[in-house]
């Protein structure tokens, strides 16, 4: 029992080659933005995505996070920790096109949020969670608006963290504009990192020769995490065995 839960914490090269993959989509999204980068770009790396997709475990996501921020690795990154990062927000007395002249959080929803008050509504609803996806709320609401908190704070301007958003947030909530719900749990977390300019060129990816070159990279990025998260399982095995061992001989004194 002991040992299958040891060899569980093992990650094989596929697992690590599409996490870094979720790496790139996380990225490639804040691109999408138009977000000006210049020297470093802080991305969320969402945990159900990494679940789904790559069937790592919070804790192992947060691991090779850890690993590409370690100079033996590339120190690609910066982890600031994990955050809420998915938000409906639920327009109260108007729409969001009609407070994004004067408000800056509202156009930076418009640029990356779903509007969700169409047909795929309550799929979407349930889906990103919150207290909007009761039918009746939404239906006299003035639109429901999935968005990630991060891609919103890059869209606020230079220097703009997600602190800044929730607060911004929160004063549009005492004013009577919204209601913000931030989906709890896996579903709604990711992890905050800040990538620099080898990370910005790690992650971005090339074409033509350039790509070539760039693939070869990531690749030995991928065999080195791999044999690393593998030194740790032997490790883990090898500390059960002897706990085991040291056991057994007491128990036979």
């Amino acid at each position: 029992m002991q040992l299958s839960l040891a060899h569980s914490n093992g990650v094989s090269r596929t697992q690590i080659e599409q996490f870094v993959g979720v790496i790139d989509k996380a990225f490639a999204e804040v691109k999408s933005d138009g977000v000006p980068i210049v020297g470093a770009a802080q991305i969320s790396v969402p945990v159900l995505e990494s679940v789904n997709m790559c069937d790592l475990r919070e804790e192992q996501i947060e691991t090779l996070l850890s690993l590409l921020e370690e100079n033996d690795f590339g120190n690609y990154l910066l982890l600031d920790g994990s955050l809420s990062d998915r938000c409906i927000v639920t327009l109260k007395k108007r729409t969001l096109e009609a407070l994004a002249p004067n408000e800056v959080v509202c156009q930076a929803i418009l640029k990356c949020g779903v509007c969700v008050k169409d047909g795929n509504a309550n799929k979407q609803l349930e889906e990103w969670g919150g207290t909007a996806a009761d039918k009746g709320f939404h239906a006299y609401a003035h639109g429901n608006w999935a968005f990630s908190i991060v891609r919103a704070a890059n869209l606020l301007g230079t220097g703009a963290q997600p602190r800044h958003v929730y607060a911004a947030l929160r004063r549009l909530e005492w004013a009577g504009e919204l209601e913000t719900n931030l989906t709890e749990g896996v579903t709604g977390k990711g992890f905050l990192a800040i990538l620099n300019q080898r990370g910005l060129d790690m992650f971005d990816k090339g074409e033509g020769e350039r790509g070539e070159v760039k693939e070869k990279s990531r690749r030995a990025l991928i065999e080195r995490l791999y044999y690393r998260m593998k030194e740790q399982e032997t490790m883990a095995v090898e500390k059960v065995q002897q706990v085991r061992h040291a056991h057994t001989t007491h128990n036979h004194q």
